[in-house]
């Protein structure tokens, strides 16, 4: 009786460890490597719906290194040369199918050249979209930028651009695949 009161609690102690460490695993944002919490210094606002709400913590785009950067207040561009990003961004809906921001565009106008343009700041709205599930987060593969108010000449009004994604988890062979 004392043997299998002692195989009950070693039991018990395991699932309980168990449990802990899935916990952990699935909430512990040191684990991933983000640049900027969610929300942080953007004034984002979270979601209603709570599967949205629990699919923010896990949301990211990748910047220009591949690192993954929750609700970012700025966001480079054009990565090759810097030479458009996005900045004082506050953020809705982050973890929804589509997130919207707004904020400034800095864009360099090249003029005479790109080396020796002037950066010109524009009001803009930001919309990320196309959300790819990964195995353990999701990110944005798409952005969209639409100037606000009058577009500066050789600026267009809206661009979008692809982003770089996680790998998405195939439907048919479940998370692992």
């Amino acid at each position: 009786m004392n043997t299998t009161r002692t195989r009950r609690t070693a039991a018990l102690a395991g699932a309980l460890v168990l449990s802990l460490g899935a916990l952990a695993a699935c909430g512990v944002e040191d684990d991933a490597p983000v640049k900027a919490q969610p929300g942080a210094g953007s004034g984002t606002t979270t979601a209603t719906d709570p599967a949205v709400a629990a699919r923010a913590a896990v949301t990211y785009i990748l910047d220009c290194v591949g690192e993954p950067v929750a609700s970012p207040a700025s966001v480079t561009v054009a990565c090759a040369d810097g030479n458009q990003s996005l900045t004082d961004l506050a953020w809705s809906d982050w973890g929804a199918d589509e997130a919207t921001a707004t904020g400034k565009l800095v864009a360099n106008n090249c003029d005479p050249s790109c080396a020796e343009g002037t950066d010109v700041t524009v009001p803009a709205k930001v919309v990320v979209s196309d959300i790819v599930e990964g195995e353990a987060s999701a990110t944005y593969g798409t952005i969209t930028i639409t100037v606000e108010g009058t577009v500066p000449d050789g600026m267009q009004a809206t661009q979008t651009y692809p982003l770089d994604t996680v790998d998405p988890v195939d439907p048919e062979m479940g998370p692992g695949s």
